[in-house]
């Protein structure tokens, strides 16, 4: 969905990484999209992703490089030069699915 912000309203977008895709690249030499740009209205298929803020300027890359992966074999990566905040904790709203409260609990209580 959308959401206002100063005005402005904002969409809701989930970047996906199709790991199917991938290997189906690499088995078969192919150039199938891998990334999939997703919103409540459409998805959008690519092999890179420009992440920019509002002013237009790009804060992070979405690569796909199966010619020339990472060392550590890594073919899909981001980039940015921006600060970044990390943690070990799982945020509710990365959970696969809209789920309430007790059955989270459950989700993560089964792993």
């Amino acid at each position: 969905m959308s959401k206002s912000v100063g005005g402005f309203f904002i969409m809701r977008k989930v970047i996906h990484i199709n790991q199917h895709h991938i290997k189906h690249n690499y088995k078969n030499k192919d150039k199938k999209p891998v990334i999939t740009i997703k919103t409540y209205k459409e998805n959008k298929y690519a092999n890179w992703v420009s992440i920019n803020d509002r002013f237009g300027e790009e804060v992070a890359k979405v690569i796909y490089s199966p010619e020339k992966p990472l060392s550590c074999g890594a073919r899909v990566w981001i980039e940015t030069s921006a600060d970044i905040e990390c943690s070990l904790e799982i945020p509710p709203t990365a959970c696969p699915t809209k789920k309430s409260k007790s059955s989270l609990t459950a989700y993560k209580t089964k792993k």
